[in-house]
């Protein structure tokens, strides 16, 4: 998700919501663009920023990014394992 083109992290569960939304024959295709977008570089940075929250569709705050969360994925981002350009 970005706001004012910065990554921000999606609430847990997004997907559901997103489904809940979208044309059942596109599920498919949301489902293949969230991971996408959930193993980007961008998206993992946007993870481990100070005071991260996790928004919903409307972009509104939700809950914090949980420690686990936060240092898992740092460890991605230094694990050296190429990720997603975004």
């Amino acid at each position: 998700m970005h706001k004012l083109g910065v990554m921000i992290p999606m609430k847990i569960g997004i997907a559901n919501d997103l489904l809940a939304v979208t044309d059942p024959t596109q599920h498919k295709v949301v489902k293949k663009l969230l991971g996408n977008v959930a193993r980007s570089r961008a998206y993992q940075h946007a993870l481990t920023s100070d005071g991260a929250m996790r928004c919903d569709l409307q972009g509104d705050a939700v809950e914090p990014v949980s420690r686990e969360h936060r240092d898992l994925a740092l460890a991605t981002i230094n694990s050296g394992r190429k990720l997603r350009g975004g």
